[in-house]
């Protein structure tokens, strides 16, 4: 019995050690959790690089630094902070008894403060992580800017679609790579009517009653982020949805459309360079996701989102 009750012993204590070097193996001031729209995106973990919303809350590696509830937040705006103060819940999908109208599969949660709480789909990111995710801001453009407008014009000619004046909807400009030279993001679209989506700052994409199934002939909806590219301007698409032809939900060429939109720059990673998060809208459904930039090439490094 005594032999028996110290073999316990020893494996309680191995266990316990073994719990110590999992929550020693991450420096927590190093690593960003992060969701947006109040779906858990995912985490920046030195070791690990960027870490899907799946893997942090599945595999056993990261057990004591997934989301359980309860951990301190900040809710963040494009252009600042809102709320430097809120504790996020657990995830609903992990619990999915205790929360009404948890998705399966679906990694979704709440945030909570003394000043206000965020139940629905948001255009906040939430973050949990020691620095600074905005050391620079963006600037607004105006939209009546006939430069970015020919930008565009060209941009959609190269894909066979022909529009003398298309419609700027977003239009920023912001230094993301902290290097003195300012980049440019450009939303223009002509799918969504006003009501039906929202590119207003801090608020969700769907607006109202959604959109079309079915794409009009001349739709286009593209997000571009124009930068010094080998000391040479490019516009790097991170979305491109065009329509040059007509289509019905009978017709083989049906494709539903797209509607994209820029919704925040912030350093998830810690490394000075500012991420994308960018968003897309379509039938029934919508997403987000986080874009790394780096010299030439604007890479989707995660993703998250709902609907069919």
């Amino acid at each position: 019995m005594k032999k028996i009750l110290f073999s316990c012993l020893l494996s309680l204590l191995a266990c316990t050690a073994s719990a110590h070097e999992r929550l020693t193996d991450f420096d927590m001031a190093k690593i960003a959790r992060f969701g947006f729209g109040n779906i858990l995106t995912g985490a920046w973990i030195p070791q690990e690089g960027w870490v899907t919303a799946g893997n942090l809350q599945e595999t056993e590696r990261f057990h004591f630094v997934r989301i359980w509830g309860g951990e301190a937040c900040r809710l963040v705006g494009l252009n600042g902070t809102k709320d430097a103060n809120a504790v996020i819940s657990a995830i609903h999908s992990d619990h999915p008894g205790e929360f009404k109208g948890a998705m399966p599969g679906v990694p979704s949660f709440d945030t909570h403060s003394s000043s206000f709480s965020v139940h629905e789909p948001s255009g906040l990111l939430t973050v949990a992580c020691p620095w600074d995710v905005q050391p620079r801001l963006p600037k607004a453009l105006s939209l009546n800017s006939a430069v970015y407008r020919d930008i565009v014009k060209r941009f959609l000619a190269a894909r066979g679609l022909n529009v003398e004046n298309p419609e700027l909807v977003q239009l920023f400009k912001i230094d993301l790579e902290g290097d003195g030279v300012d980049e440019v993001l450009i939303c223009a679209q002509n799918i969504a009517a006003k009501g039906e989506v929202s590119f207003e700052v801090d608020q969700p994409l769907i607006a109202g009653s959604g959109l079309p199934e079915a794409a009009k002939p001349g739709a286009y909806s593209v997000l571009l982020l124009r930068k010094l590219v080998d000391g040479k301007v490019a516009e790097l698409p991170l979305h491109v949805f065009v329509s040059p032809k007509g289509s019905s939900p009978i017709d083989d060429n049906w494709t539903p459309p797209v509607v994209g939109r820029f919704y925040q720059t912030a350093d998830l990673n810690g490394d000075g360079v500012l991420e994308l998060i960018a968003g897309t809208a379509f039938y029934e459904g919508y997403d987000y996701r986080v874009f790394e930039v780096k010299g030439g090439e604007a890479r989707e490094v995660l993703s998250c989102g709902a609907g069919s």
